[in-house]
C-alpha cells in the first residue's frame, strides 16, 4: 500500500512539474510579445507629436483654440465642448498602445470559452489522475485521485473566471497609465501665462 502511494505520488509530482512548464512557456511568450507590441505603440505615440493630437480641436483658431486648450489642460487632458464634443488627449495617446496589442490581446484572452486563455493551456492542464484511476494497482488510492481530479477542475474553473474578470482591468490599465504619466505635463502646462497671439505659433 505504501509503495503504491509513493509511486503515485512520484507520478503526480512529475506530471505537475511537466504541466506547469507547459503553462509557463506560453505565458512567457505572451509577456514578451506584449512588451514588443507596447514598445512599438510607444514609438508610434511619440511620432504623433502635437499635430495629429491637436487635430482633436479641429477648426478652433486663435483665442478659441487657446481657451479650449486651457480647459483641456486644467481638466487633465479631457474637455467637453458646448456642442457636446469630447476632446480626450489621453485617449488619443492610449489608442496607439491599445491598437498595438489588440490582435494579441484577443488571441490571448478570447471571448470563446471553448479554447480558453493563453492558447488553452489552462483548460488542457491535467495531472493525469484519470489515467491513474484506470490502473488496477491504483484501486486503493482511487478515492484520493478522485478528490485531486475534482480539485483540479475547480482550480481551472476559478482561474478562468478570474482571468475573465481581470481582462477589462488589464486593458483599461493602458488609459490609467497614460493619465498618470501625462499629469505632470498638464501641471507644468498650467503654469504658462500670456496672450494667445504670443503662443499661437508654438503649437
Amino acid at each position: 500500500m505504501d509503495d503504491i502511494k509513493t509511486t503515485v505520488s512520484i507520478e503526480l509530482e512529475e506530471s505537475l512539474s511537466r504541466e506547469l512548464d507547459n503553462v509557463r512557456k506560453p505565458m512567457k511568450e505572451t509577456l514578451t510579445a506584449f512588451e514588443k507590441c507596447l514598445s512599438e505603440g510607444v514609438e508610434q505615440s511619440k511620432s504623433l507629436k502635437v499635430g495629429p493630437i491637436f487635430f482633436l480641436f479641429q477648426k478652433k483658431k486663435g483665442s478659441a483654440f487657446h481657451r479650449t486648450l486651457k480647459s483641456v489642460v486644467q481638466k487633465g487632458g479631457i474637455h467637453k465642448t458646448t456642442k457636446g464634443k469630447l476632446i480626450n488627449i489621453n485617449m488619443k495617446l492610449t489608442s496607439c498602445l491599445s491598437d498595438s496589442i489588440d490582435d494579441k490581446f484577443k488571441k490571448t484572452f478570447p471571448n470563446e470559452r471553448s479554447s480558453g486563455p493563453f492558447n488553452g493551456v489552462i483548460n488542457t492542464f491535467s495531472l493525469g489522475t484519470e489515467k491513474l484511476m484506470n490502473k488496477k494497482e491504483c484501486e486503493n488510492v482511487k478515492l484520493q485521485l478522485t478528490f485531486l481530479k475534482t480539485e483540479e477542475e475547480k482550480m481551472k474553473t476559478n482561474l478562468n473566471k478570474l482571468i475573465r474578470e481581470c481582462k477589462k482591468t488589464i486593458y483599461s490599465s493602458l488609459t490609467t497609465t497614460i493619465e498618470e504619466t501625462m499629469k505632470p505635463c498638464y501641471d507644468r502646462a498650467k503654469l504658462f501665462k500670456g496672450h494667445a497671439e504670443k503662443h499661437e505659433g508654438n503649437y
